[in-house]
């Protein structure tokens, strides 16, 4: 029966030459004109069978194929190239630092959100001063559907300086959509925000946990003071010019800021803010 199984799935393979992968057990696939339709996957304990109605697919020994083994191919819609299909971790397509970064997960680094950061960059403290008034926005790329509840940063030099209590002080979490940027999340406002000591990690909870789904999202930082004695300074990215100041799609960029914000807006118009030179550094958990 296996013998049969295999012949007629043989012949049914046969105009599939051009597919561009092999994966395990002779399944091809590639683009959606090279491949038989998978119509139905079902799984026993720890492996995996495909079919074509109720066809089994490459019917050799052993008829399963172990779920480490098999590459899931997605929609592309990054490039959306009609017909085109990636690989779950899109190596062209993945920011700079995300595979570094899923280095650290499996040390138990626990990082969900951090900013995009082009090969090259360098970390920078004393030239990143906080402006007051001024709301800079980092962005930001999530690849996988992440909860995330808190953001944390590090101080280059702590600030000294009184707030009057109404001004906020703090982070919060912009999705993007188009030119539009829309509040999703934010921390309490925190007058100490921007007091923690030179070279230490420090850590703002949000109010509520946020779900952020695949994705472009800003991160923005707001300080403002009554009186100020001594600016605080935060440890920031240094992409280079020919990063941050290119001007991406949708007048999108690596960094950008508002002035005169005493508070975070309920969304904003990415086109009508600056760029920033330098990105606040930061994690999300």
């Amino acid at each position: 029966m296996k013998k049969l199984l295999f012949m007629a799935a043989m012949l049914v393979f046969a105009y599939t030459a051009s597919a561009q992968l092999l994966a395990p057990k002779g399944l091809k696939v590639g683009k959606t004109a090279d491949v038989i339709t998978i119509t139905r996957i079902t799984s026993d304990g720890s492996n995996i069978k495909f079919y074509s109605g109720n066809v089994l697919l490459s019917p050799e020994d052993p008829d399963t194929v172990d779920f480490a083994s098999v590459g899931v191919l997605k929609k592309d819609t990054v490039n959306v190239t009609t017909g085109s299909y990636t690989s779950r971790y899109d190596f062209k397509n993945e920011p700079t630092r995300h595979e570094y970064i899923k280095v650290l997960n499996k040390l138990g680094a626990g990082i969900k959100l951090s900013p995009i950061m082009p090969s090259g960059g360098s970390f920078v403290g004393s030239s990143n001063q906080m402006i007051d008034q001024r709301a800079s926005y980092v962005l930001a790329y999530v690849q996988d559907t992440v909860s995330v509840s808190s953001i944390q940063y590090q101080m280059h030099s702590a600030g000294n300086y009184t707030v009057d209590g109404t001004e906020f002080n703090g982070i919060a979490i912009y999705s993007t959509s188009g030119t539009t940027a829309t509040r999703i999340a934010i921390t309490a406002n925190t007058a100490t925000a921007w007091t923690q000591a030179a070279n230490t990690v420090a850590t703002l909870n949000l109010t509520a946990p946020v779900t952020l789904y695949p994705g472009l999202y800003y991160v923005g930082f707001l300080y403002n003071y009554l009186v100020q004695t001594t600016a605080p300074y935060i440890v920031g990215l240094q992409p280079g010019t020919i990063y941050t100041g290119t001007v991406l799609s949708n007048s999108m960029s690596l960094g950008i800021f508002y002035s005169s914000v005493t508070q975070f807006p309920a969304s904003f118009t990415i086109s009508s803010t600056q760029q920033l030179g330098i990105l606040h550094n930061f994690i999300g958990k």
